[in-house]
């Protein structure tokens, strides 16, 4: 039995039999008031019609954390759902059939799919908030900059080029030691959130290892480093900055196209030029992390292994396309174009900057299916659980019919 949740499940028959009722949307609040204050109250999930001459659209069941919305099966071809009566017969598109609407996971334990996509959202909002830290100060130092020519002579041969200068470098010296500041501690997050994906993903295997903390001292390379980029850029848009009001004193432009061309160098190029840097630095240490944890981890879990996994992006490199789901052993790396470029992880330095820039492709953890190594799960598996009662039940109703 099947269906379109990214994890395939066998359920007894007698889940198909849950009796199903509708709703309106304005009942929705209710409804998850009452499932998030005692999810026992009411266990029987619902359909929720967007009017009442409406398909139901919508399945909502009850959850500890409030409602959850799942599609609602419907007739075509492409899928194949069980009817309540434990016929089969067909929907389309991506659709959730009725067998989803099992209870939750005992404990709330996630899968491993779900701790992944758990830390890769971490890293999304991290990389992004980091952003946004970057380009409030940036939008800062091109304000405290307008201010400083604003207040110097409308006629260009008055301008003191010496001056002006100098408390331009200022404010721009300012700008550096902040962003370096905001992108250092935003390394660091992406560094842990490597090290904890792994964690978390084995943790939802199952399976739980003592494993001592990562060596800093590669990190500690990879913060300096990214503290003289960050750096290098307040240093090269003082120095365009500084071209602009040569070209002024000169003559060869006016204070107003000066001003206009500083805007820019600030607001575009400078920005662009550093979230570029922060997005290709962040991943690193992300994946960096990643990697060296799982190499502890592989002492711990014999035969694990990697799969790379492709970053989603509306244009991505086809070559990092190609190789979606490609797995292997930890120590080996990945083989792009045929071979002929091997990666350990996205994002490896030592590889071609044409393979490495701006890469948001990801490293996940892949624990071995047929445990040849006689490998001892820590924890019991609910989902396994939950596939030995399906098969019971569904033998024993096969011996009744």
């Amino acid at each position: 039995m099947t269906c379109s949740r990214r994890q395939t499940r066998i359920v007894s028959p007698i889940l198909q039999m849950i009796p199903l009722r509708t709703v309106t949307p304005t009942a929705l609040p209710s409804l998850s008031r009452r499932w998030r204050n005692d999810p026992g109250s009411d266990p029987l999930p619902v359909l929720w019609r967007a009017s009442s001459n409406q398909q139901p659209r919508l399945a909502v069941r009850p959850s500890p954390r409030g409602v959850r919305l799942h599609r609602v099966p419907r007739p075509g071809a492409g899928h194949r759902v069980p009817t309540r009566a434990g016929r089969w017969r067909e929907g389309r598109g991506r659709v959730r059939c009725r067998l989803c609407l099992e209870h939750p996971r005992p404990g709330g334990r996630m899968t491993p799919t779900e701790a992944i996509l758990a830390a890769l959202k971490g890293r999304t909002r991290l990389i992004n908030g980091t952003t946004d830290e970057l380009k409030a100060l940036l939008a800062e130092a091109n304000k405290q900059v307008m201010a400083i020519l604003a207040s110097a002579p409308s006629d260009y041969q008055q301008w003191l080029l010496p001056q002006l200068r100098a408390e331009i470098g200022r404010v721009m010296e300012a700008l550096g030691t902040e962003a370096a500041a905001v992108v250092d501690g935003g390394q660091v997050a992406a560094w842990r959130g490597g090290s904890a994906m792994v964690d978390s993903s084995l943790a939802a295997s199952g399976i739980s290892a003592a494993l001592p903390q990562l060596d800093v001292v590669q990190l500690g390379a990879m913060r300096s480093f990214l503290t003289e980029k960050i750096s290098g850029i307040s240093t090269e848009a003082a120095n365009r900055i500084n071209t602009q009001l040569g070209l002024v004193t000169m003559g060869a432009q006016t204070p107003f196209d000066a001003i206009k061309a500083v805007t820019t160098t600030l607001n575009e190029a400078t920005y662009k030029r550093a979230t570029t840097i922060v997005h290709t630095e962040l991943n690193r240490a992300f994946s960096t992390a990643n990697q060296l944890r799982m190499e502890q981890s592989a002492e711990a879990v014999p035969g694990l292994k990697k799969r790379w996994v492709q970053s989603g992006k509306r244009e991505p490199r086809p070559e990092h396309v190609a190789i979606h789901g490609q797995e292997q052993p930890v120590d080996k790396p990945f083989l792009l174009e045929g071979g002929a470029v091997k990666l350990m992880y996205p994002g490896d330095p030592t590889g071609p900057a044409r393979h490495t820039i701006n890469c948001g492709c990801v490293s996940v953890p892949v624990v071995p299916k047929d445990n040849p190594y006689g490998l001892k799960r820590t924890t019991k598996d609910p989902a396994d659980a939950e596939k030995a009662r399906a098969r019971a039940a569904l033998k024993a109703a096969q011996s009744k019919g």
